[in-house]
């Protein structure tokens, strides 16, 4: 459809929409707004390589001895085996990321053996399919002649909820029934856990929807703590030589990163990548499709090095390969998906090309606000040494993700912001690494440092294609350019289009919507996560209402890959704390030239003619005016206006109060003597971030949301006859829960609680759950159509629907 006809057509969606909006509420404000999100953690399994299954399924590997014969014979050389056994090391205790687990399964119950008995099925649908090809891998017996099972820790915290739930003493079928829903919460289609929300979450005239979607995150993360606790406890992985660690980590570790680089592609494979038992009836499909996730991302890595080449960022013939083994996969972040009652009325009785039209301009205005949050309120801190600065090793994907003239302009800018200079002349690594790290010592060459490394080493939003643009308001337009893609060689046709805000339909999960996919690691529930979802909910309503009155239109925001990029650099700039990008000055995108228009020291730049030297900072207060100004005639004009001071003030003191800032400090604070993280090697920065997220602030993330759940006890729950007789089932009277939680208060962070009290820890927070679900259930909602309990099931198919990738 030309684009003349797609603004058209706009225009009459928005008359006929136009009386909706002359209500109080606007789409996905208070009164109007859902929200849900998943968590993508990560998994270790400390303990000795002799007691840990990782170490030992390569050691026992045909892979493994064939090197050692080959070594012995002088076919591979010493340092293929080297890098192998250095990783395993001498150590009594180690840390292995994404390594299954092995328990007894005497230990299970007969709730969690049924459970296991269901997911092994070859069609969870058709139960006289039989079970799994591949069941046996998930079997062995140990030395002591012990039938074992052997599964991933994704996979593992399921099996716990199931038998805490329904081991002795019994719980009433109420809460049962709970625990049985929550299971469908905890997916494992990725590398690592995936973990949905577990119940929907709308704004009320007391609490903000961040603080409530943050509530339920926090009681959700508290909760698969637990589990662990009771996997390493109850479950027996501690007596065997193995405890579990479930973290917030959004970058692979540094372990993980270093099996990638020295084992064969497929093996990595058959070692990191889930069998995803749980979420799908057919899970060996879902199995392969997973592994040619990573079979795609791995060539498309490679696929970006011709690009680089082609388009000036490499000019000698003298790169670094990249690993067959791509490690993005291990990446982990925050998905945020909100819903409208409004839309969802909406565009239920109208045709699907309204609501691809209007979302897909409400997708474009939302990505120019997208760098608000990055390193603000999330972040990924990671230390790039000067021998690792090649363009085809940090550039990652984005070849596939920015125009060519867009890509040279960052890679030149972001090489003069590392400073790696001699004589007043900018160098770069060799690819002789002994030599670069002598070049570095002489002429202190430190590489560099970026706040949210994830974005760029993940595949987050390919470029749309001239023919294809992904986000043009036609029906099917993200299948064409997956198909375009394809026929490059960088991406498959089974995948979902990646995309930074990816709009959910009400025909595929139920509602109508959109999934925040920019977000890494947050610092704090309260004051990251929460505030977090409710600028999205405020820059989503703002575009939506600019879409659906006609201020803004397709043709205001054209569809070509170079505006794409235009727009989209000033994400991966602020990933990478690049300070300034470029923006043509006859920019065809009228929303971008209305906030240049309003952005601080733009000026013509003299090196790119034609083009606006825009500095990043300046562009993203430019943002928080235009909402500012937008939000003075709205109903919740105190509360958002604190949002935005909140906003300034993370802009302008990054190192105080971004979360960027923040964990960099604290990972410091871990390495004595050291203020600054150009300081210290990559090397010795990025193991000790690994540390501190798996500890220290592991430990923080726990801690405060034993605090909310706390709270919640002590000043939120409206006790009655149903609460008092579910208080009663777990040994625990009308007061007993604030007083149980203040006497356990001093044994979360060690972890060190008996098995009757971890029991009543779980089977209290299921009985929250239970509540904080049932308050839903009184919110208003704008449309009568669906009660707020169907409107819950269908949301939480939609966040199902959300994590596959």
């Amino acid at each position: 459809m030309p684009v003349e006809d797609a603004v058209i057509a706009t225009k009459q969606v928005t008359q006929h929409i136009a009386p909706v909006l002359q209500g109080d509420i606007a789409p996905f404000a208070s009164g109007d707004v859902t929200a849900g999100s998943e968590f993508e953690m990560q998994a270790v399994v400390q303990g000795p390589a002799h007691s840990v299954d990782l170490p030992q399924v390569v050691r026992e590997s045909n892979f493994y001895t064939n090197l050692e014969r080959q070594f012995e014979s002088g076919e591979a050389s010493p340092s293929s085996l080297q890098r192998i056994e250095e990783l395993f090391g001498d150590r009594s205790q180690q840390v292995w990321p994404n390594s299954w687990v092995r328990l007894p399964i005497a230990n299970l119950s007969e709730a969690a053996r049924r459970t296991l008995e269901h997911d092994l099925r070859h069609d969870k649908s058709s139960p006289n399919k039989g079970p799994r090809t591949d069941v046996s891998r998930f079997f062995l017996t140990d030395q002591n002649g012990r039938k074992m099972l052997r599964i991933p820790v994704s996979y593992l915290l399921k099996l716990a909820l199931a038998d805490a739930t329904n081991c002795t003493p019994p719980l009433e079928n109420s809460i049962q029934n709970v625990g049985r829903r929550l299971q469908q919460c905890y997916l494992n289609d990725n590398v690592s856990p995936e973990i949905l929300s577990y119940y929907v979450s709308a704004p009320t005239s007391q609490q903000s929807l961040g603080k409530l979607v943050a509530h339920e995150a926090a009681i959700r993360y508290l909760l698969t703590q637990l589990l662990v606790s009771w996997s390493n406890g109850p479950l027996g992985l501690r007596d065997s030589g193995q405890e579990v660690v479930v973290y917030c980590s959004a970058r692979p570790p540094v372990t993980q990163q270093r099996f990638s680089e020295c084992l064969p592609d497929t093996f990595y494979r058959e070692l990191f990548t889930s069998p995803c038992l749980s979420g799908w009836d057919i899970g060996e499909d879902k199995q392969h499709y997973m592994r040619s996730c990573h079979e795609i991302l791995s060539r498309s890595r490679w696929h970006a090095i011709t690009k680089l080449r082609e388009h000036g960022a490499i000019h000698t013939d003298l790169v670094v390969l990249p690993n067959l083994c791509d490690a993005s996969l291990a990446n982990n972040g925050v998905h945020v998906t909100l819903g409208s009652r409004m839309l969802g009325e909406m565009f239920s009785n109208h045709r699907h090309v309204d609501e691809k039209r209007i979302g897909d301009l409400t997708t474009k205005i939302v990505e120019h606000f997208l760098p608000l949050f990055v390193g603000t309120y999330s972040a990924a801190p990671y230390r790039i040494d000067f021998e690792n600065f090649h363009a085809e090793k940090v550039l990652g994907f984005l070849p596939h993700q920015l125009h060519s003239t867009h890509l040279r302009m960052f890679w030149r800018r972001w090489k003069k912001k590392a400073r790696n200079r001699v004589f007043r002349k900018t160098l770069s690594p060799s690819g002789f690494r002994r030599f670069d790290r002598l070049l570095a010592k002489l002429f202190r060459l430190r590489g560099d440092y970026v706040p949210d490394f994830r974005l760029l080493d993940y595949f987050v939003s390919p470029l749309s294609t001239h023919e294809s643009p992904a986000l043009s308001g036609r029906v099917g337009s993200d299948e064409r350019l997956k198909n375009d893609l394809a026929e490059m060689g960088i991406y498959d046709t089974r995948l979902p289009l990646y995309s930074l805000y990816r709009q959910r339909f009400v025909d595929a999960v139920g509602y109508s919507g959109f999934e925040g996919r920019h977000y890494s690691l947050f610092p704090s529930w309260r004051n990251d996560f929460a505030p977090a979802v409710d600028l999205q909910a405020l820059v989503t309503s703002f575009a939506v209402s600019k879409a659906l009155t006609g201020e803004l239109t397709h043709d205001d925001i054209p569809d070509s890959p170079f505006e794409e990029s235009e727009r989209r650099q000033f994400v991966f700039a602020s990933a990478a704390g690049v300070p300034t990008v470029y923006v043509r000055s006859h920019t065809k995108n009228q929303f971008l030239r209305h906030v240049l228009a309003q952005t601080a020291k733009t000026r013509m730049s003299r090196r790119y003619p034609g083009f606006f030297r825009v500095p990043v900072t300046e562009y993203r207060h430019a943002l928080v005016n235009i909402l500012t100004a937008e939000m003075s005639h709205t109903a919740n004009k105190d509360s958002q206006t604190e949002l935005l001071h909140d906003l300034s003030t993370r802009l302008k003191q990054t190192q105080q109060n971004s979360a960027a800032g923040r964990l960099t400090r604290q990972v410091l604070n871990s390495i004595s003597g050291r203020s600054n993280p150009m300081q210290t090697s990559g090397e010795v920065f990025n193991v000790a971030s690994d540390s501190y997220l798996r500890t220290q602030l592991r430990q923080n993330h726990t801690l405060e949301a034993y605090k909310m759940l706390m709270n919640y006890w002590t000043h939120e729950v409206k006790l009655d006859s149903n609460i008092n007789r579910q208080l009663g089932l777990i040994g625990l009277g009308v007061s007993g829960p604030v007083r149980f939680l203040k006497r356990l208060r001093g044994k979360v962070v060690d972890e060190n609680y008996s098995r009757d009290d971890l029991l009543t820890l779980i089977r209290l927070i299921l009985i929250t759950i239970d509540q904080s679900e049932a308050a839903y259930e009184g919110i208003p909602s704008k449309s009568a159509t669906k009660t707020s309990r169907d409107h819950q099931s269908t949301r939480l198919t939609g966040l199902h629907a959300a994590s596959i990738h």
